[in-house]
């Protein structure tokens, strides 16, 4: 009887050193996100635009609708504004949507382009 509660405490202790492990891997991976500074340009809903995401300070810091192009030139400076304007976070809304933006990074798929944000400041 002891030898079956010992090896039931070894099991519960083994789920919860498991379940701690997947805890540090996520919040290492969400660190990890946070620390990006990019900009994604994703197809917008509306022929010859695109979606422009600036991700910074631990969260979308921008997003805005850009004509293609050279037209979306000032709406890139404006977003590229508004992200350097944009308090850091680590709100937990942020935090989900840094998560679903790591999961495009991981596997992007082709119509999304990713851009380091030193990049698109030198290129706007």
């Amino acid at each position: 009887m002891s030898a079956e509660l010992r090896f039931e405490d070894a099991a519960r202790l083994r789920d919860r050193i498991a379940a701690l492990e997947e805890v540090v891997a996520s919040l290492a991976e969400l660190n990890r996100l946070r620390a990006l500074e990019l900009c994604l340009l994703a197809p917008a809903a509306e022929d010859g635009f695109q979606r422009m995401y600036v991700v910074s300070g631990g969260r979308i810091a921008a997003a805005r609708t850009l004509l293609l192009g050279d037209a979306g030139r000032t709406e890139t400076e404006a977003a590229l504004a508004a992200a350097a304007r944009a308090e850091p976070s680590l709100g937990p809304a942020d935090a989900d949507e840094l998560i679903l933006i790591g999961s495009f990074l991981r596997r992007p798929p082709p119509e999304l382009r990713v851009l380091a944000l030193a990049e698109v400041r030198l290129a706007a």
